[in-house]
């Protein structure tokens, strides 16, 4: 063989290494279905974006962490201790709720939100602390009909209005399922 045809192999050679590795790391990326690494990382704050399913997600450790969801609300938990808490986020489906809604009001989008210490779900948040959840990715939505926040608690009986801003950002110190309806 003579050193272009030679060279030329060795070319092929390294272009089909290289696709082949490419396509390796493609498919164990696609198929970690959640995925937590921080987008930012600030002095303050730690923002994680959550991908596929629901998983266990630890918070960071003396700064506010802020979970963002594919469909664009977000989750933020401020400085919490003790550092040893996980938390569970899932987006759900009106399917998914654990009670029939109210009537008369029209499902937009639900979240639920669990903390886990200790390997137990704990229903409310440690030193008077506040989760936050976001539904601004549904602001454009608001027309005639105003938004309300309903929470279920794992130990609720029924559905409870949360306070929220114009922001379509909704404060509570306990966990559960949280819903964004029209009245």
């Amino acid at each position: 063989m003579n050193s272009i045809t030679l060279r030329k192999t060795w070319i092929f050679v390294v272009v089909i290494l290289v696709i082949g590795i490419v396509a390796i790391v493609g498919v164990v990326f696609s198929t970690n279905m959640f995925k937590q690494t921080p987008l930012a990382d600030r002095a303050d704050q730690v923002v994680v974006p959550i991908t596929g399913s629901s998983g266990t997600m630890s918070l960071s450790c003396g700064k506010t962490t802020i979970f963002e969801m594919d469909g664009g609300g977000k989750v933020s938990f401020p400085k919490i201790e003790p550092c040893d808490l996980s938390v569970i986020i899932k987006p759900i489906e009106m399917t998914e709720l654990p009670s029939s809604l109210p009537e008369e009001t029209v499902f937009i989008d639900a979240t639920t939100v669990t903390v886990v210490q200790d390997g137990m779900a704990i229903d409310t948040l440690p030193e008077n602390k506040k989760v936050s959840i976001s539904f601004a990715n549904h602001a454009q939505e608001i027309d005639e009909k105003p938004m309300y926040v309903l929470h279920w608690s794992e130990t609720g009986e029924d559905w409870q209005d949360v306070a929220f801003d114009s922001r379509l950002m909704a404060y509570s110190n306990e966990t559960g399922v949280f819903v964004l309806v029209k009245r």
